[in-house]
């Protein structure tokens, strides 16, 4: 366990962990409700044949520039499977591969051995990382189409399944065509925010976002 601390802080070995610590406060942050698991997605541009938003909630647009990253984008599976879900992976290949790596490699722990390394550790755990998310793309899929075919969505009330429904996060399941449907929801600019079991109603969706828009209800009225 020592060895594997003093590995993990070496200076060459200090950004993997950080992104690794980040990844898992992420992660708990999503069982605790205090985010979604599309939080951080973005539109992703991969090109005429390949452009898709990355999961069902996209927060920010933005195009990944340059032939190698849009390859590395799709190699990696962006853009069919969660954003978040495939950097979590990439971040444990790598933090996983860095360790060794340079345990067994880098003995001196010379930082430009450390950099070579680092190299060859991005593109293999990027191998890794579209292996183990590949199963997970036809899921993607046949949630989506899931989605599309239960029908209109505005109009109806949910229940806030986060800790809350607010300006930035939150998700809301929606009872459509009898089976209960988990969407990713937001209140409008300055309205109150929906609190775990609370009811709202569906007053808007957002096409590009794949998001719905809903404001609390109390009783049978609509708070304004």
């Amino acid at each position: 366990m020592g060895e594997i601390i003093h590995e993990a802080l070496l200076i060459y070995n200090l950004p993997l962990t950080l992104m690794l610590g980040l990844s898992v406060a992420y992660w708990i942050s999503v069982c605790f409700g205090m985010l979604d698991v599309g939080s951080f997605d973005a539109d992703v541009d991969l090109g005429a044949d390949a452009a898709a938003d990355v999961d069902f909630d996209v927060d920010a647009h933005g195009d990944i520039g340059g032939g190698v990253m849009m390859a590395l984008a799709r190699f990696v599976n962006i853009h069919e499977v969660p954003l978040m879900v495939v950097l979590s992976f990439q971040f444990v290949f790598m933090w996983m591969i860095g360790l060794i790596s340079n345990h067994y490699l880098n003995p001196a722990e010379s930082i430009l051995v450390a950099c070579g390394l680092l190299i060859a550790n991005l593109f293999v755990s990027a191998l890794l990382t579209r292996i183990i998310t590949a199963p997970l793309k036809p899921l993607m899929r046949g949630l989506k189409k899931e989605w599309d075919d239960a029908g209109p969505i505005i109009g109806n009330t949910g229940v806030a399944k986060t800790a809350e429904i607010n300006e930035s996060f939150g998700q809301l399941e929606v009872v459509r065509q009898g089976a209960p449907t988990l969407c990713n929801a937001r209140v409008p600019e300055g309205a109150v925010p929906v609190g775990r079991g609370e009811t709202a109603l569906v007053i808007d969706y957002n096409t590009e976002t794949q998001t719905c828009i809903v404001k609390r209800l109390e009783g049978d009225q609509l708070e304004i």
